[in-house]
């Protein structure tokens, strides 16, 4: 007997998620807003820590993909989102937070704009909700000049890309290495390597709420995060801009990165105050 062959998508949405209890409500809201999109040519990936049993007996509007990842330990938002990309059929990928939502036009305006722009990916911008949906602020994409994106601190959500499978693919996909911002990491990549748009039409909702994954991620994590990436990017300075301390070759444990000067910047860790024009990172 032949197997079925899967047939490919326009759309491949994937979320990452640790099915825990406080998500599956979040989840379902996500799965809503796919359902609801005016491109239905989709279909939706779920890459999971741990499934429990029966995790998709409540989620009936939508095509899924489950993923399961049996591990032990914690695994990393972009390993998992790999894991995903590896069974994505379709030609365009986009990824959904578990607790986020899309709105209606969010694919059918993203793959049109990229498709007449001559793009291989962009960004959309988005409404800032709080656990009870309610609508609490916006978010801009700064820039998707990569001499700026450097150099600015704003932050771009998975949620408000969309990217050509192949571009994915070509640029390597997320780097399992850095184990907190994983969406910065790849935005700078796709900035640098690929041609990426920014639409600013708020398409995507994303939640902020106090069980983010990102919430909890200690500062230590965080800031060997930043490390690697800025490293990657080769945007570390080897002098400590208050002191001047040679800090080439110190562990990041032993150097923090702040916002100074418009650009963020590695110091030592002496503990008298050094001044930033803005929060830690």
């Amino acid at each position: 007997m032949v197997a079925e062959e899967k047939l490919a998508m326009h759309i491949s949405y994937i979320t990452a998620t640790q099915w825990n209890e406080p998500r599956l409500a979040f989840i379902r809201e996500g799965e809503k807003s796919l359902a609801a999109q005016t491109e239905t040519d989709i279909e939706w990936i779920i890459a999971s820590v741990n499934p429990p049993p029966g995790c998709l007996d409540g989620l009936v509007e939508t095509q899924h993909v489950l993923v399961p990842r049996s591990l032990g330990i914690r695994t990393c938002v972009g390993h998992l989102l790999n894991e995903g990309m590896k069974v994505a059929t379709g030609e365009y990928l986009a990824f959904m937070d578990d607790d986020n939502r899309k709105l209606p036009n969010f694919g059918e305006a993203m793959t049109w704009f990229i498709a007449g722009q001559g793009m291989q990916a962009a960004y959309s911008f988005a409404r800032v909700i709080d656990g009870d949906g309610r609508v609490i602020g916006d978010h801009h994409v700064s820039t998707t000049e990569y001499p700026l994106a450097l150099h600015q601190p704003g932050i771009w959500f998975n949620d408000e890309l969309v990217v050509k499978r192949q571009t994915m693919e070509a640029v390597g996909g997320f780097d399992v290495d850095i184990t907190a911002g994983e969406d910065y990491d790849m935005a700078l990549r796709l900035c640098r390597d690929a041609g990426v748009g920014r639409l600013g039409l708020q398409l995507v909702d994303v939640r902020v709420h106090g069980d983010q994954w990102t919430q909890k991620d200690n500062v230590p994590e965080l800031q060997a995060a930043l490390h690697r990436i800025l490293a990657k990017h080769g945007g570390l300075n080897d002098k400590c801009p208050i002191c001047q301390a040679n800090l080439d070759g110190l562990p990041y444990a032993q150097t923090h990165i702040a916002w100074l000067d418009s650009r963020f910047q590695r110091f030592c860790t002496h503990p008298a105050s050094h001044p930033t024009e803005g929060p830690a990172a």
